[in-house]
């Protein structure tokens, strides 16, 4: 979807909010004549592909444009895949998030405990309740999957 910021009734990032709300997942790329750095990382954050200024450079917005259809023909199997991700991640409490993390980023658990102030013994709970909600494997599963949600922003 080529969507330009400046729209009679809505602006692009309105529409890009609602489309999200309503669970709609286009490719977005984002056009417009008088746009900043700030509106840009805003598109961007909520999961546009590109953020284009005009006059618009047409190898550029071709580029988008192939950006965007490959994106768009993420198969039925990985929408599901990504739709699960994102529900078990939002089972999680704040804590479980709070330790995945840090294991996700490589921390053992005794150097969760002492991050956090709490026994080695609590970190193990909240990490096997949260691999069990994420219905992770291993820990590569557990951070592939957490990869899919942080690209998601949750």
């Amino acid at each position: 979807m080529l969507l330009d910021q400046h729209m009679t009734g809505m602006s692009g990032l309105e529409l890009q909010t609602e489309l999200a709300k309503r669970d709609i997942a286009l490719p977005i790329i984002f056009i417009t004549g008088d746009g900043d750095v700030q509106m840009s990382v805003k598109a961007i954050k909520a999961g546009a592909i590109d953020f284009l200024e005009k006059p618009l450079n047409s190898e550029d917005l071709l580029a988008s444009i192939r950006e965007a259809s490959a994106c768009a023909n993420v198969s039925k199997k990985d929408q599901d895949f990504f739709a699960r991700c994102r529900q078990c991640y939002s089972s999680l409490t704040p804590r479980e998030r709070e330790v995945i993390q840090h294991v996700v980023d490589g921390m053992s658990n005794r150097r969760v405990a002492e991050l956090l102030d709490v026994s080695d013994r609590t970190i193990e709970v909240h990490r096997s309740r949260a691999m069990k909600k994420m219905s992770a494997e291993s820990i590569p599963d557990l951070v592939r999957k957490c990869a899919m949600c942080k690209k998601d922003n949750l």
